[in-house]
């Protein structure tokens, strides 16, 4: 019964975005199978085949959408890496300036620079466990 409404709910996305004269590139496209903690896999589902137009669309693990990485146990595991990433790539740029500029010009750099990152889809990845928090906090002393 799932599938079958995966497949009508595709069906029906497909029909408006080519009623409407939008396009969906689908190169682009893949799927993740969210699953609860705990999950035991049955083998009819996870052998099914998604397609549109006839073309396989894929399954992955994560997925970049609107900037935000989201995996399939909704972990934030890789987001928070990346995210981690970025904010010590701004370190190093504060590092490598912190002997031009004066110091009442720290809080602006920091607003611009750290906040952006870590305020961007916070409502989404935001309710994470403090131990998942932690290589942010650490990289953030």
């Amino acid at each position: 019964f799932f599938f079958f409404f995966f497949f009508f709910f595709f069906f029906q996305v497909h029909s408006y975005m080519k009623c409407n004269l939008l396009h969906i590139n689908i190169k682009k496209c893949c799927y993740i199978h969210f699953k609860p903690t705990g999950y035991k896999p049955d083998s009819e589902l996870e052998e099914q085949i998604v397609t549109i137009n006839n073309t396989v669309i894929k399954q992955v693990t994560e997925a970049r959408f609107l900037g935000v990485i989201i995996d399939s146990d909704l972990k934030w595991k890789s987001h928070i890496s990346s995210l981690n990433t970025k904010l010590r790539c701004e370190i190093a740029k504060l590092c490598r300036i912190r002997h031009v500029i004066p110091e009442k010009h720290y809080k602006v750099l920091y607003h611009s620079l750290f906040e952006s990152h870590l305020g961007f889809g916070i409502s989404v990845w935001g309710g994470v466990s403090n131990n998942r928090l932690d290589p942010l906090s650490r990289t953030l002393r």
